[in-house]
C-alpha cells in the first residue's frame, strides 16, 4: 500500500519529472501556458491535500530520485517555481542539507548558488531563524552554516551506516 495517495503520487512525479533546465532553454519544450498549467497542478494539490501532505511526499521524492548535482538542482529550481519556499517547513535544515549533500557548491557554483541561496535564505528565514536574514547577516553562506553542515554530515553518516548494514547482510 502507498504511503500516499495515488494521484498525489501521480501528479508529483509529472511536476516534478520535468527538465527544467532543458525547458528554460528551448522555448518548443514547454509553452509559457503550459508551464503555467504545472504551476497550477502544484497549487491545486497544495489545497486538496494541504501542505504538510504535499511537502512530505515531494521531499520523499527528492530523496529517492535526486542523487545527482542535476537532479538536485533541476528539483531545487521547481521547488522555487511552485513556491514551496513560501510554506512552513518543520525542520528546514533537513531538508536542504539533501541539496547540499548531493551539489558540489564548487564544482557547480554557476548553476547552483543563486538558486540555493534564495531557497535556503527564503526556507531558513521563514522558519524563524534570525542569523539568515539578509539585513541581519548579509554575509550569509548557506552551505558555511554550522547547522546545515551538521545536517548534511548527518546524511552522509546515514548513507555509510546504510552501505555498511547492506553488507553486514550480504555475509
Amino acid at each position: 500500500m502507498n504511503k500516499y495517495d495515488d494521484r498525489l503520487l501521480s501528479e508529483t512525479e509529472a511536476l516534478y519529472g520535468r527538465d527544467f533546465l532543458r525547458e528554460l532553454t528551448d522555448d518548443s519544450v514547454l509553452s509559457e501556458e503550459e508551464n503555467e498549467d504545472f504551476e497550477r497542478r502544484a497549487n491545486a494539490l497544495i489545497h486538496e491535500f494541504g501542505w504538510s501532505e504535499v511537502f512530505s511526499c515531494w521531499n520523499d521524492y527528492l530523496r529517492s530520485h535526486c542523487h545527482t548535482a542535476e537532479e538536485a538542482l533541476n528539483f531545487a529550481n521547481l521547488f522555487w517555481t511552485y513556491e514551496g519556499y513560501i510554506h512552513p517547513i518543520e525542520h528546514p535544515y533537513d531538508f536542504l542539507a539533501w541539496f547540499y549533500y548531493c551539489i558540489d557548491m564548487k564544482k557547480y557554483a554557476d548553476d547552483a548558488i543563486t538558486i540555493m541561496d534564495s531557497i535556503s535564505i527564503e526556507v531558513l528565514s521563514r522558519a524563524g531563524i534570525r542569523n539568515v536574514n539578509e539585513n541581519e547577516n548579509p554575509y550569509y553562506v548557506p552551505e558555511e552554516d554550522p547547522e546545515m553542515i551538521a545536517a548534511v554530515q548527518r546524511i552522509s553518516d546515514n548513507k555509510i551506516q546504510g552501505i555498511h548494514a547492506s553488507q553486514g547482510e550480504s555475509s
